[in-house]
């Protein structure tokens, strides 16, 4: 089923930490989007200096707090599950050890009014890679589907 904007999305987060995650977070994404049968990658976008797309993204937690305008719903997933479990959420980070969750958080999504409208429609595969100074963190897949109102 499609999430569709401008609308209210649920979503939820679980994390498990096997070893403490510390320092500079660096990122990959790659991004193929679908339309109408067609699938093609998504380029890496800058907006506002802000990387969007399939970047590389060299420093993540920087990047979040410069993003607040413009993606709030991340950066308050991440300043809600880090105060939960007693964290600081300023950067270079550390996070111990163990599981940290969030638990059916809604959130706003309008993404029609964006400058990459273009881009909120649509079947989406996410691949996503994150390293921290010590080595890989972890690589998460996501699927997800987009369609205007």
């Amino acid at each position: 089923m499609p999430l569709r904007h401008p609308g209210t999305a649920s979503f939820s987060v679980d994390a498990n930490f096997n070893r403490v995650v510390q320092g500079n977070l660096k990122g990959k994404v790659n991004i193929l989007r679908t339309v109408a049968g067609i699938r093609l990658p998504v380029r890496c976008y800058s907006y506002y200096g802000i990387p969007i797309g399939s970047c590389e993204y060299q420093n993540i937690c920087s990047q979040l707090q410069g993003a607040v305008p413009f993606v709030p719903m991340n950066w308050l997933v991440w300043v809600h599950l880090m105060l939960t479990h007693g964290q600081s959420v300023t950067c270079p980070l550390t996070i111990p050890e163990g599981n940290y969750n969030v638990e059916s958080k809604s959130a706003d999504i309008d993404l029609i009014n964006s400058s990459f409208s273009w881009l909120t429609s649509g079947n989406f595969d996410i691949d996503m890679s994150v390293t921290d100074d010590i080595g890989e963190v972890g690589c998460y897949s996501i699927k997800l589907s987009l369609q205007p109102k």
